[in-house]
């Protein structure tokens, strides 16, 4: 007699984040996070709060934050178009570790950034500094530029392609003209970081 197992199937995480995907997964905790529990200023990267009130936690989060609504809609617009085609080829999970790459790499070096600048204005160690993927877009176009500078990458999902050793300069320009600051920078350094992590350059070639 052949008895039945009462087993239940065990369920692995791997092929549920394939499942799912990275980009539906982390969209609908920005989601969640940000505009249902109202919790987005607790979780973007504030140099004071991380070192001073050792809140460690922003260090990893500050992507999922998000400022007002447009701002999270235009978030989740570039996560969506960057993450799929980079999930696609990559795989869910090397995606979800390149994001997470980037992001302490990124963490790194605004900490080092602000923390420099508010030697000579001081309220750059307490001024909300970074949130959303937006940055994490920029470091992945930044890495890119270093690894392919001649080829043409469309712009920002807009209709325009460009070469992508363009690619550092136009964002410095356009956040400046923006919001008149220099925010571009640190997402420029780190995308060089990614990029020579990855021996996508060498620049003592």
């Amino acid at each position: 007699m052949i008895r039945a197992s009462t087993d239940s199937p065990s369920i692995s995480p791997l092929p549920m984040l394939r499942e799912i995907g990275v980009v539906t997964l982390l969209s609908s905790v920005s989601v969640l996070f940000v505009f249902f529990l109202r919790a987005g200023p607790f979780l973007t990267l504030i140099p004071a709060s991380v070192f001073g009130d050792l809140q460690f936690w922003r260090l990893f989060t500050f992507p999922l934050a998000s400022g007002r609504l447009f701002r999270l809609a235009i978030d989740l617009l570039f996560l969506t178009l960057w993450g799929m085609a980079v999930e696609r080829t990559r795989g869910s999970v090397n995606f979800l570790l390149r994001i997470v790459l980037t992001t302490w790499t990124l963490a790194f070096v605004e900490c080092i950034f602000y923390s420099g600048l508010s030697l000579f204005k001081s309220d750059y160690a307490s001024h909300i500094i970074s949130y959303g993927f937006f940055k994490l877009y920029f470091v992945e176009l930044t890495a890119l530029c270093f690894e392919s500078p001649h080829s043409t990458t469309k712009f920002c999902a807009l209709p325009l392609r460009v070469k992508n050793y363009l690619i550092p300069f136009i964002a410095l320009f356009f956040e400046a003209l923006y919001s008149r600051n220099l925010h571009a920078v640190p997402c420029i350094a780190a995308g060089v970081l990614d990029a020579f992590a990855e021996c996508r350059f060498d620049p003592f070639d």
